[in-house]
């Protein structure tokens, strides 16, 4: 019994090797990724699923893969309700590769459904897409959205302007006829307008009520007389704005002038309501020989176009001033000379002009260039190397410099010996070269003029000299006697008895001289 069981657990235990072993062999060995299911594609390439004005003879096109990168046969199908047949086929397709297939001949304004099937070339197994769908254009093409107001929108003014964009598939025009409320109970009819293809149709609703919330659409009709195909957009909705206060503008004119309110004149004194938030252009316009000042009131500024929120009642007064016709002037500056001008503290050239309004003081500075001097100026009675002048008239200034000769200069020293005094002219401390000195001699009481001594020898009292060399002059002057001192000394040159007359006489004589004398 101990020998059976010994070789049971034998068998057993080489049953499991070999089992084992057999599984090595025969599961396969994952490389550690995944491999991919072979699947159909999920979404197109074209048309889109769910498309809308697709053309009538569309390209389908789907992209395939493979996860082995087996090739492939691509079945297109139809399959819109009650046509569940084959478009076409395409075979031989690679992974990766995109598919291309037109399906021709559909109507206008259907909607079609579609889908794909792979199959392997290899195993036979096929893959079925998902059913995919598109709307072929319509005659005219359908109004899918509104240009304005958008769908949905809110804040619509109450007169809105509703535009819609048109096409028509063959070229034609169109009549776009525009509806307000729903399409089968409660519609209005609004207008409607003649575009071509591709234009843009516009009308206005008119009178809308605040904070309502308005439906319209559009019918597109061709434009022929027998048969006209038409299309009929989507129901759009907007909703109107939110009451606004009205509030009052009041314009008045001070002055010569006018004021366009959005381009349109108005007269001083001028009102208008408008809603809360408006925006108000505003111009003001002076007359000929008038100019625009200032806004003053709500508005405060000098500038001529304003734009104004309504958001109070808003009061403006236009300011104008009436123009003041102010003469010009030119002033020219010349130069004559070396030498530079500052008109009013700008240098300026020879020959600049510049014009001024009457009235205008001008500072002018004549500076001269080294080694020259300012001289004069002409056109202006001013001397002064620095003016102010006055623009009453045209003006032509020249500034006149003289260059600085170097001169040389000379002394003259005036001595005087004896009682009496010298005048000189021009009395300087230096003389330059070639300057004529007059010297006049004027003697004392009891004295007179005898001679001129050193560099000028003479007796004239009054004399002139060139200065040509530094000079030393001496004027002389004796001491002269009285008549008494005279008669007396020729008296005692008379001997005797004659001598005493005459001594005596000369006396009386004397005394007779001092009482005239004496009368004056």
């Amino acid at each position: 019994m101990w020998k059976i069981n010994k070789k049971i657990e034998f068998l057993t235990t080489f049953g499991i090797m070999i089992f084992l072993v057999f599984s090595l062999f025969t599961i396969p060995v994952s490389s550690g990724e995944d491999i991919a299911e072979f699947e159909a594609p999920i979404e197109p390439i074209s048309p889109e699923d769910g498309a809308y004005d697709v053309i009538t003879s569309p390209e389908l096109t789907v992209e395939v893969q493979h996860p082995e990168n087996k090739t492939m046969n691509v079945i297109f199908w139809n399959a819109t309700e009650d046509a569940d047949y084959q478009i076409g086929n395409k075979t031989g397709v690679e992974s990766g590769e995109r598919v291309n297939l037109t399906w021709e001949g559909l109507d206008y304004g259907t909607t079609y459904e579609w889908y794909v099937e792979i199959e392997e070339i290899d195993e036979g197994e096929t893959r079925t897409s998902d059913i995919w769908s598109f709307t072929t254009e319509h005659i005219p093409n359908k109004v899918r959205e509104p240009l304005s107001p958008e769908d949905g929108a809110t804040g619509i003014t109450l007169n809105p302007d509703l535009e819609v964009n048109v096409s028509h598939p063959e070229g034609e025009d169109m009549w776009v006829i525009f509806y307000g409320g729903e399409k089968e109970e409660d519609k209005s009819y609004l207008g409607e307008r003649k575009v071509p293809d591709g234009g843009t149709a516009t009308i206005t609703w008119k009178d809308l009520n605040y904070e309502t919330t308005y439906e319209w659409y559009v019918i597109l009709e061709e434009d022929v007389e027998e048969d006209p195909d038409f299309t009929t957009s989507e129901t759009w909705t907007f909703t109107t704005e939110t009451e606004k206060e009205i509030f009052e503008l009041t314009i008045n004119i001070d002055g010569e002038g006018t004021v366009e309110v959005d381009e349109e004149e108005v007269q001083d004194g001028w009102r208008e309501a408008y809603e809360e938030g408006t925006e108000v252009a505003i111009e003001a316009i002076p007359f000929e020989g008038w100019r625009f000042e200032e806004w003053t009131g709500d508005y405060t500024g000098t500038e001529e176009t304003i734009v104004i929120e309504m958001d109070d009642d808003k009061y403006l007064t236009a300011h104008f001033e009436e123009e003041v016709v102010v003469e010009e002037y030119e002033l020219t500056i010349n130069i004559d000379g070396e030498g530079t001008v500052e008109v009013d503290e700008e240098e300026v050239q020879d020959g600049w002009r510049e014009i001024f309004e009457e009235g205008t003081d001008v500072t002018l500075k004549a500076i001269s260039a080294e080694g020259w001097r300012f001289e004069e100026w002409t056109g202006t009675e001013e001397t002064s190397e620095e003016i102010t002048i006055t623009m009453d008239q045209n003006k032509s200034i020249t500034a006149h410099f003289e260059e600085v000769v170097v001169v040389d200069t000379y002394e003259l020293t005036v001595k005087i010996e004896g009682e009496g005094t010298v005048n000189i002219d021009p009395d300087r401390d230096e003389y330059e070269e070639g300057t004529e000195v007059a010297l006049t001699a004027e003697p004392n009481e009891g004295w007179k003029f005898v001679e001129w001594t050193g560099d000028y020898e003479g007796t004239e009292k009054e004399i002139i000299i060139t200065m040509e060399d530094d000079k030393e002059i001496t004027a002389h002057f004796d001491h002269s006697p009285s008549i008494r001192d005279r008669i007396e000394q020729e008296i005692r040159e008379i001997p005797g008895f004659t001598s005493a007359l005459l001594f005596f006489a000369a006396i009386f004589a004397v005394l007779i001289h001092n009482k005239k004398t004496n009368k004056k």
